[in-house]
């Protein structure tokens, strides 16, 4: 643990120095940029906001190895976005950000993959796809307690969301998660 910690500090240091440099912001207009729609400042409390540009995450994959993870494909990442929010009393507001962020996204010809209700739970999956690729993959949820929207951005190989997939289930040890793109 001290170990990886003694590798990423450097890293971390240097990430939050170059502030606009690594994140997301030149890649609006790539295909696999999704257009979603978020909460405004009072209509939800935000609890953490991501933005990674290739830079950051070329260096981030540089300074890990998950082993089974193929390498080269998590360096086909070109961003990475994700933000959170706490839910309290809002999620029928935050419902409808997700509602109009899939619209949104299916104007734009993403295709929705997933989408599970139950109950106060909601999941929402939508990918861009490329000719063989996948430019673009999204992920909304909401249940009681927080939002979630996920925002990968790349030139990938639908084989390695199952492989990623699969790396997850064994993971938690439940295999109930499955999902092929091919």
């Amino acid at each position: 643990m001290m170990n990886a910690l003694i590798k990423i500090l450097p890293l971390l240091i240097l990430l939050s120095l170059s502030g606009c440099g690594i994140t997301t912001a030149g890649l609006i207009s790539n295909p696999g940029y999704a257009r979603l729609s978020y909460p405004s400042v009072w209509e939800a409390d935000k609890q953490l906001s991501i933005s990674l540009g290739p830079w950051a995450i070329r260096t981030l994959v540089n300074f890990t190895d998950d082993g089974d993870l193929n390498q080269q494909q998590l360096k086909k990442i070109l961003g990475l976005r994700v933000t959170i929010y706490n839910v309290h009393k809002n999620a029928p507001t935050i419902n409808q950000h997700i509602q109009e962020s899939v619209n949104q996204l299916k104007q734009d010809g993403w295709v929705q993959t997933v989408s599970i209700n139950e109950g106060v739970e909601k999941n929402v999956v939508m990918v861009k796809f490329g000719e063989d690729l996948i430019e673009g993959f999204s992920v909304m949820s909401i249940d009681q307690e927080e939002a979630v929207f996920v925002n990968i951005i790349g030139d990938l190989d639908p084989k390695f969301f199952d492989q990623l997939i699969n790396q997850v289930n064994a993971n938690q040890h439940n295999d109930t998660l499955k999902v092929s793109y091919l």
